[in-house]
């Protein structure tokens, strides 16, 4: 699954984009791209379940932006591979920024931002 919100897809003050991607048992590659103004709120969450899964996630929000970021890359059980790149202004507030591989043997590469767990 594939969510793309890449070309200056902006999130007004008071404004959510809420973004859900489950999937079940087996080898998933789940994939969130955002870059744009956030003066509101960016809530997501990315569950790979159980099986070998690759879940990438991009947050880029322009200078400026002064919203809250609230990701959860979430691996489950199984051998996964985590990238969760999180480019942000100071002024972007941080409720969860996490990348947690659940059981197996989990590889994540983050941003210094980004919370690892499990991998």
């Amino acid at each position: 699954y594939t969510v793309k919100a890449g070309f200056d897809v902006d999130i007004d003050d008071n404004a959510l984009l809420d973004i859900v991607m489950n999937t079940a048992d087996g080898n998933d590659r789940l994939d969130l791209d955002y870059q744009g103004e956030l003066d509101g709120r960016l809530r997501a969450v990315l569950n790979g379940g159980a099986g070998i899964d690759d879940l990438k996630v991009k947050i880029v929000a322009d200078n400026g932006s002064d919203g809250t970021v609230d990701v959860k890359a979430l691996g489950g059980a199984g051998n996964d591979t985590i990238n969760f790149q999180l480019t942000i202004d100071n002024d972007v507030a941080i409720l969860n920024a996490l990348a947690d591989g659940g059981v197996g043997a989990d590889v994540g590469i983050t941003t210094p931002n980004v919370t690892k767990v499990s991998c």
